[in-house]
């Protein structure tokens, strides 16, 4: 109960925190037209998952929601708004977890992507392949992963989206293999069934291996 009070708190004030400017300019409202900055709770939600995680008998694994991101229209003033959410709330995280974050790997992942081609209404449809950002001190970062396929006419799937270059699967297995050392065999069977071909991709991480 104690550990699980500043996630109780910051639930209860997740639709009341104001998110910092960030130095991104005009903000927006839900609806995504230009205003006064969005009252919203994922820096909140993310501090509280720092604080969670750096006590020394806290958790290894934490998981956030977070949505908004499905910009069928006004795409760029929506896309403003929660790129700025989320540097904030990434910020908040960092400087919760304190020393931790020389063990941490954080992940920012989709459900799906977004066509490369704007529609009709200032905005994106559903896609294909999409991106993940990585970062935490026990990551081995300043580059970019995988392949990329380009946004050519001739580059797009269908005419239309990303090609997806690298299972999402492959990127999670790389992290928690290697992480937090969760054997392949498990990885395959339990935590993605049926993933035999989306190997763990390798050197995502250095050797700091949590105990899970």
């Amino acid at each position: 109960a104690r550990l699980a009070a500043p996630f109780a708190r910051a639930i209860a004030q997740q639709n009341d925190a104001p998110v910092p400017m960030s130095g991104v300019g005009t903000m927006t409202k839900n609806g995504g037209k230009p205003g006064s900055p969005k009252q919203g709770g994922l820096p909140v939600m993310m501090a509280a998952a720092g604080d969670f995680m750096g006590k020394a008998d806290g958790p290894r694994v934490a998981f956030i929601e977070d949505d908004g991101w499905d910009t069928h229209a006004n795409e760029a003033a929506i896309v403003t708004r929660k790129l700025a959410e989320l540097d904030a709330g990434l910020k908040a995280f960092h400087e919760a977890v304190g020393a931790m974050w020389q063990r941490t790997v954080l992940v920012v992942a989709t459900e799906f992507g977004r066509t490369a081609h704007v529609n009709g209404t200032g905005g994106t449809d559903h896609g294909t392949g999409g991106s993940m950002f990585l970062a935490g001190g026990a990551l081995r970062g300043g580059r970019v992963a995988g392949n990329w396929p380009g946004i050519g006419s001739r580059e797009l799937y269908q005419s239309r989206d990303v090609h997806a270059t690298t299972d999402f699967r492959s990127v999670f297995k790389g992290v928690l293999s290697t992480h937090l050392g969760v054997p392949e065999s498990l990885l395959e069977s339990r935590v993605f069934p049926g993933s035999a071909t989306a190997k763990p991709m390798e050197n995502l991480v250095v050797s700091t291996r949590l105990a899970v």
